[in-house]
């Protein structure tokens, strides 16, 4: 049975077709950012070469469509012309996840309705599957987090490592495990949640679940203390204060203390909503986590529930290019749960 699209077909879904659709043409992951696209062949092997593209973010939506579908023949063409079995998109936006339609994609004013999945499959004669990047990033630490069968040690937070997807079987014993919850916090421009309950992404019905970023905090909202947006400060952006950080600049480290307490109420406000076993830290911000992961951890000890603390797992992502192979786990996941 061939699981994939041709002529408008439906996806021959079945759980051990995937690793067959890898072994072929593979399945393309975008990550589909402010600044910049970037997309990878996912094959059995791991994550092809990556290639790139500047997101005309000053532009139209036809120009956003034009430089997204030359990134996407870009990568068919560096994959001998093989076309994949899905192509898959990572979204910074609301998106109708049914239909493949992305609402306001932040900071690209132009793109207020983009009927990207219809687009993408018209095009290309796949199956195209859209959704918001931190569902997309909450999914690829589901499947391929190491995480999910060990503890982390705080001795390896730092680690990174590339998968490769022929030693990390979707399809393993704890995949299958219903009764796991993951949440993925995005710490970007922005902050976003992805919610993995009970072994399914729950996305909500207008793709809106998870976004504690937008709960009153203080003066402002809880994305406001728990974002890059937090270190736009003194006339600085984030890099300028985490190279001054680096240095030893006293204000810089306390700036990234003060994130981390911001940070840990946040946790425990995942903690009290969803009860997950693993809270798992994924964008720019967290790779700083060396920075303010003592003040994270301290701010999270009045947590209420002391048996639940003792339990939960909170680490930053050890996953190279998780961005994209969390985009292509839309696919692993439309399979398995169709």
């Amino acid at each position: 049975m061939d699981d994939s699209i041709t002529d408008g077909e439906q996806l021959q879904s079945r759980p051990d077709g995937t690793p067959s659709a890898l072994k072929g043409g593979g399945v393309i992951g975008i990550d589909f950012g402010a600044t910049q696209l970037r997309a990878a062949i996912v094959t059995e092997h791991g994550v092809g070469t990556i290639e790139k593209r500047a997101t005309p973010n000053r532009g139209n939506a036809d120009d956003v469509w034009r430089s997204l579908a030359e990134l996407i023949q870009s990568v068919i063409d560096q994959n001998e012309g093989r076309m994949p079995a899905a192509i898959c998109v990572g979204v910074p936006s609301v998106v109708d996840t049914l239909n493949g339609i992305v609402y306001d994609v932040q900071h690209i004013p132009a793109c207020k309705e983009l009927p990207l999945g219809r687009l993408i499959s018209e095009k290309f004669g796949v199956l195209a599957l859209v959704n918001n990047d931190a569902n997309a990033f909450a999914l690829g630490e589901y499947y391929f987090g190491e995480g999910r069968n060990k503890p982390i040690h705080p001795s390896q937070y730092s680690e990174k490592h590339d998968i490769t997807l022929s030693n990390t079987p979707f399809l393993s014993s704890s995949v299958s495990d219903e009764a796991f919850s993951l949440v993925g916090l995005t710490l970007g421009t922005g902050l976003g949640a992805g919610l993995i309950l009970n072994g399914k992404l729950y996305c909500g019905p207008n793709c809106g679940a998870g976004e504690i970023g937008c709960l009153p905090y203080l003066d402002a909202n809880l994305e406001r203390y728990v974002s890059g947006a937090f270190f736009n400060k003194n006339g600085l952006d984030g890099k300028a204060h985490y190279k001054k950080a680096l240095e030893g600049d006293p204000s810089a480290l306390d700036l990234y203390k003060e994130f981390g307490f911001h940070l840990g109420q946040a946790i425990k406000i995942t903690m009290y909503s969803y009860d997950p076993d693993m809270i798992v830290l994924g964008g720019t911000v967290s790779q700083a986590f060396d920075l303010f992961k003592q003040q994270m951890f301290e701010a999270m000890q009045d947590f209420d529930f002391p048996g639940i603390l003792q339990k939960i797992q909170v680490y930053p992502s050890r996953i190279q290019n998780g961005a994209i192979l969390g985009a292509a786990s839309l696919y692993f996941d439309h399979v398995r749960h169709a």
